[in-house]
């Protein structure tokens, strides 16, 4: 745009604004302004120009002058003014010298001005191209050492009194300028100022001027901060050149975070670990510091009450602050790691408790203690030993419960110490005076001095005694292996386990305890001889007896065989006992007469190697087959008569495999009748006609309970299966084809067919037995089948046996001895049984 047309736009505006103002005034001779040509124009400014022509004496122009700006800025109002205050009366034109504030190579507008009865008059406008001007000059700032966010005024000349114009800078921080003129700057100190030290800068008209004084931070100051800050509390801080970015914080030497609110405000969070009292808080800015005090209203101890106590005794701890603690505080009783959360806040200076059973020394410190602070009271809290005072009698027996009556004796860690040396024996508390106890095992006959020690605290020491264990006779005079034996005397221990007996150097079970008596039950497998020493031991007691015992034993040897066997197969035809090799041959058989004690080897097997395989006998004859071998089905008859084996109709059962370590034989049999039964645990059942040599399939009830180990006997026209999961009986009527369940007894029942038997003369299958879900052999069971229940017979020579019964009513075992190599065979004397069978256990 051309700027002549912009001036004379500009000019018939001022104008007719100037017509209309008020028509009186366009009958007035007012001046008139004219802007003369800006004449010398150089690299240092320019010369402006002016005159006036009118009626109005100069006295009536209160003010005179130019303004100046580029021709695309609001004129005037947008203009830099330059004021040459009143006119003389004899001047009609005026200059001024420019000199700052002007650009090189811009177009500026230039419009003179007076100012006459408070009206501003504007001249005409003319423009020039400016060559620059004078740059800024800085005379002096002040004040030269400040803060940041404080205001300095910046005194010099060139500067332009439009703040647009004008940029400070504090090294290289642009600061905010507050007012601006030709001679003076007033600006902000800049909070982005990092440095101690500055150089303050002024640029105007893009010439800059840099002081030659430097401009210092302040040394920083608290002027202000709280004097009392509560537990978990703020720290509220007023200051004097602190900037928060700059500034570090810092209580009692430990760096802390702090948060500006404002330039000069700060807050700090006093973390809940520090104690209560007084705290120094230091800031650093730079290098320099400033400090200042403040208290911290943490709870803390000032006293205890008592100083001297007992357990349970009442104790106030007194202090401040106690309702700020967090719920998780305890009371500490330092040395005795013993704390406690069982306390009540009585008020914010009182707190009370009863001294816990836990602090066992003889001294400690009393502290609060949480996961924020800890805090202790150092003077201690001293603890009152425990005090002896009765022991309700002076003679005991080993294993007496005895009370002792005292003071300060009962806690968590109370022991007692026996003539100087710590027994356990079994303590608790009656109530808090009185203790009780066990006599130990571990105490003679005669006086013992007792006392109580709790940790570090000793009580003094009261006198008791034990009596003398007197032995005095046997009751019995005749015995057998687990069977029974009273013993009298005086002073035994109080329990049957606390009395120890031994017989020929073998401790056996006392079974029974009485004020003048124990009874005791001789072992189940181990051989005793007559007269056995006897030793009776009660604590450190013992007391030895010659007794005159006859010791009966039922099982008498009566061979001793060179054979290996082992899970063969077995049977009894007559008076005569039937046996293989099993797994420690190929199939070899041998039959033991039991009237004669000779041992002949008969013809083999024809299935050759056997493991339990299932055998019954009918007639003069034995069947044998389904065992573990090559032909598992094969079966084959043996005529005693001829000793001869033929081979019958194969078994339709399934064939088994024996499962060696849990001792599994899933096939059994009975015979009833012209029947032979064979079944499995699958309750799969056949029964063999021997006159048609056919197999026959049966269908068994489901009321019929079968495990890994099952073994047959007919009684009568009865058969039962007796199996050994948790023994349980099963009887089965052949007539009505009925079977019936006896339900489950206590023992496990082991091996099958080995080591059970029907005994007809005593109408009881006999079989081994161990307790349920344990290996702990229990001897020799027996089954009734008229009353169908289970008890205890007398014990075998061994664990591991091969029962078997005669036709004419005879008992058998025989089991393989490792020490000879033998089987040894044993034969049960019914009349000694008779004589001993009330002295075992059961019977």
């Amino acid at each position: 745009m051309d700027h002549k047309y912009l001036i004379f736009g500009t000019l018939i505006l001022l104008f007719a604004a100037y017509s209309c103002t008020n028509k009186d005034e366009d009958e007035r001779l007012f001046p008139k302004v004219k802007t003369l040509d800006v004449s010398n124009i150089t690299d240092e400014g320019a010369v402006f120009n002016g005159s006036i022509e009118g009626v109005l004496t100069n006295k009536d122009i209160t003010d005179h002058g130019f303004c100046y700006g580029f021709p695309d800025e609001k004129a005037p109002l947008g203009y830099t003014k330059v004021s040459l205050g009143k006119l003389d009366e004899s001047e009609n034109s005026f200059q001024a010298q420019v000199s700052s504030d002007l650009l090189k190579d811009q177009t500026y507008t230039v419009i003179a001005y007076i100012k006459a009865s408070n009206r501003i008059i504007y001249g005409t406008s003319t423009s020039f191209v400016s060559k620059g001007g004078l740059g800024p000059e800085i005379k002096s700032f002040a004040p030269q050492v400040a803060g940041w966010g404080d205001t300095i005024k910046i005194s010099g000349k060139n500067f332009s009194d439009k703040v647009a114009n004008n940029i400070v800078r504090f090294d290289q921080v642009k600061a905010t300028i507050v007012s601006a003129s030709d001679s003076a700057l007033r600006v902000v100190v800049p909070v982005d100022l990092s440095t101690q030290k500055s150089t303050i800068g002024v640029t105007t008209a893009e010439k800059t001027f840099l002081a030659l004084q430097p401009f210092q931070i302040g040394k920083p100051v608290i002027k202000d901060l709280t004097a009392k800050v509560p537990f978990g509390g703020t720290l509220d801080i007023k200051t004097q050149n602190v900037n928060g970015k700059l500034a570090t914080f810092y209580v009692d030497g430990t760096l802390i975070t702090s948060t500006q609110v404002s330039i000069n405000e700060h807050s700090l969070t006093i973390p809940k670990t520090y104690s209560y009292g007084a705290h120094t808080l230091r800031i650093t800015v730079f290098t320099e510091n400033t400090e200042g005090s403040f208290q911290y209203e943490a709870p803390y101890i000032s006293d205890i009450s008592p100083k001297q106590a007992s357990w349970n005794d009442k104790l106030t701890i007194k202090g401040k602050n106690f309702k700020a603690m967090p719920e998780n505080t305890r009371i500490d009783f330092q040395g005795s790691e013993c704390s406690t959360y069982n306390y009540t806040i009585v008020n914010d200076s009182v707190i009370q408790l009863k001294v816990p059973d836990c602090v066992t020394v003889t001294k400690c410190n009393i502290g609060l203690l949480n996961n924020y602070f800890t805090t202790y009271f150092p003077t201690q809290l001293s603890m009152t030993a425990p005090e002896l005072q009765s022991i309700e009698n002076n003679q005991f027996c080993i294993g007496d419960n005895v009370t002792v009556e005292g003071k300060g004796i009962q806690s968590s860690e109370t022991k007692l110490y026996f003539d100087g040396k710590y027994v356990d024996s079994g303590v608790f508390f009656k109530d808090s005076t009185h203790v009780q106890f066990s006599i130990p095992e571990a105490l003679d006959a005669g006086s013992h001095k007792l006392r109580v020690k709790v940790g570090q605290l000793e009580s003094n020491e009261i006198d008791f005694s034990i009596k003398k264990l007197i032995i005095k006779s046997i009751t019995e005079g005749i015995s057998c292996r687990s069977g029974r034996l009273t013993i009298v005397g005086e002073n035994f221990a109080r329990y049957s386990t606390q009395n120890t007996v031994t017989v020929n150097g073998t401790q056996i079970e006392v079974i029974e305890r009485g004020e003048t008596f124990i009874k005791v039950r001789l072992p189940y497998n181990q051989l005793i001889s007559s007269n056995p020493e006897m030793v009776v031991q009660v604590g450190l007691q013992q007391v030895v007896i010659n007794t005159n015992i006859s010791i009966i034993e039922p099982w008498e040897k009566v061979s001793e065989l060179n054979v290996e066997a082992a899970y063969g197969a077995k049977f009894t035809i007559g008076n005569k006992f039937y046996f293989s090799t099993g797994s420690l041959g190929d199939g070899q058989f041998y039959c033991y007469n039991t009237d004669d004690k000779s041992l002949k080897q008969i013809a083999d097997y024809p299935g050759g190697r056997v493991i339990i395989p299932v055998c019954f006998v009918m007639g003069s004859k034995a069947y044998v087959g389904l065992g573990n071998k090559t032909s598992l089905q094969k079966f084959w008859s043996y005529d005693s008569n001829t000793d001869r084996w033929d081979e019958i109709a194969d078994c339709p059962l399934d064939a088994y495999s024996l499962d060696w370590a849990n001792n599994v034989n899933r096939a059994f049999s009975f015979v009833t009748g012209d029947y032979a039964f064979v079944g499995n645990t699958l309750r799969e059942f056949y029964k063999y006609n021997s006159n048609t040599n056919k197999w026959i399939a049966c269908n068994p009830s489901t009321n019929i309970y079968l495990g890994n180990i099952n073994v047959g006997f007919t009684v009568g026209e009865n058969c039962f299966v007796v199996s050994g999961n948790n023994i349980s009986v099963s009887e089965y009527s052949p007539v009505n084809d009925v079977w019936q369940n006896h339900g489950s007894r206590e023992y496990n029942y082991t091996k099958s067919m080995y080591d059970a038997t029907y005994v007809g003369k005593l109408n009881k299958l006999i079989f081994n037995g161990y307790r349920m879900y344990r290996s702990e052999y229990s001897g020799l069971q027996y089954f009734d089948p008229e009353t169908k229940k289970i008890g205890f017979f007398f014990p075998a020579v061994s664990y591991d046996i091969n029962l078997f019964s005669t036709e004419d009513g005879r008992l058998f075992s025989m089991y393989y001895d490792t020490k000879t190599n033998k089987q040894l065979i044993y034969e049960f004397n019914f009349s000694k049984y008779e004589q001993i069978k009330s002295l075992i256990d059961g019977n």
